[in-house]
């Protein structure tokens, strides 16, 4: 007969990156962590599905899973919640937090959809968290700022981002492209959506084209969306200098960024954004914006990337006439500097971090 788990965990679907923490946080712990998930697969995401090497089970294949859960999350030692916007997932928050057993919220910083009417539902919602002593797990700084902002200085925060195994983009960076005189290729990597501000991107990169500043460089797109038309459009005075690679699969991106020299993550909000870390690992000096938390906790401004204003064309197109124009010495320094900025972000650092703040808010409680 399988042990009950010490951690049992909610989170929204099996996206790639989790499950790689999972995987790893089980092979360090096994036995340790079980995990529902309220779906198998993101509408959002076009991802291959990974294998699951930890346990685990999906809240949409039936009732049995939610009385499995129900068990679970009132047995377990610990329960983290990284997801709550769905009635069952509420269910399973109250009833923890009426035991008054150890619980953790886990969260990304909210606020971009509707700041103020998301500030009233995670009022009603989480109100069982307003009245705990829960810690809260924020994922990146940003997020332990707005979350302090709102649940008050009274309980314990942690910072935990999510990871990914960004090994695999550093085994590629050996392969990146060297910067040769002023030719630079430019990489974009995301959906093409507003929230991602890839539309200011086009802008900027066609302003830059016309400034006659830098005639050499390229911009790479990398991913689908509903505003490619749009951007074909904002860039069609410079779409000889400007490739659109359409959809790639998480385990083909490696390959990918290690033919660029730059990256550019101009979202006008991103909870955490592992494409900022996921670029420094590959070498990659890193352009992104003030609302994007992974960008907050990792760049350097002008040691490994730029961060500039969301929202601002003006901004980013300043920053890619500094990235695209600076010398190749400059930029291998930079590229160094990048590499060197995410060893605390590999995945077996975050599988330990994640099994800690489990301790710690045990211990704690």
């Amino acid at each position: 007969m399988t042990p009950e788990p010490d951690i049992v965990i909610l989170t929204d679907y099996s996206s790639p990156y989790q499950v790689e923490l999972f995987d790893l946080v089980e092979e360090l712990a096994p036995g340790r962590i079980e995990v529902f998930y309220r779906t198998r697969t993101s509408h959002a995401r076009g991802w291959a599905q990974p294998e699951l090497k930890h346990r685990h089970h999906t809240l949409d294949t039936g009732p049995d899973v939610m009385t499995l859960a129900a068990e679970r999350f009132t047995n377990a030692k610990l329960a983290v919640f990284n997801f709550y916007t769905d009635a069952r997932a509420l269910d399973l928050i109250n009833g923890r937090a009426a035991l008054n057993k150890p619980w953790a919220f886990w969260g990304e910083r909210p606020g971009y959809v509707s700041p103020t009417y998301g500030r009233f539902f995670r009022l009603w919602a989480l109100r069982a968290l307003h009245r705990s002593r829960a810690p809260i797990w924020g994922i990146g700084q940003i997020a332990i700022d707005r979350y302090r902002e709102e649940f008050g200085a009274h309980r314990r925060y942690v910072n935990l981002p999510y990871f990914s195994n960004l090994q695999r983009f550093k085994d590629q960076a050996s392969r990146r492209l060297a910067p040769g005189g002023d030719s630079r290729v430019i990489l974009y990597s995301g959906s093409l959506i507003p929230r991602k501000g890839v539309d200011l991107l086009a802008k900027a990169f066609a302003g830059l084209k016309a400034s006659g500043l830098a005639p050499n460089v390229q911009l790479k797109i990398l991913g689908r969306g509903p505003l490619e038309k749009s951007m074909k459009h904002s860039l069609k005075g410079c779409m000889d200098s400007v490739e659109f690679l359409g959809f790639r699969d998480w385990s083909d991106l490696p390959q990918e960024y290690a033919k660029a020299h730059i990256l550019c993550a101009p979202s006008r909000h991103d909870g955490w954004g592992l494409i900022v870390p996921e670029g420094l690992a590959s070498g990659l000096p890193v352009i992104s914006t003030s609302s994007t938390g992974s960008a907050f906790d990792l760049i350097e401004d002008g040691k490994n990337g730029w961060t500039v204003p969301a929202n601002s064309e003006e901004q980013l197109l300043t920053a890619l006439k500094t990235a695209a124009t600076m010398p190749a010495s400059k930029l291998r320094e930079m590229s160094n500097s990048a590499l060197a900025s995410v060893e605390p972000f590999t995945l077996f650092n975050g599988a330990r971090r994640f099994l800690q703040a489990a301790d710690d808010a045990v211990s704690g409680w």
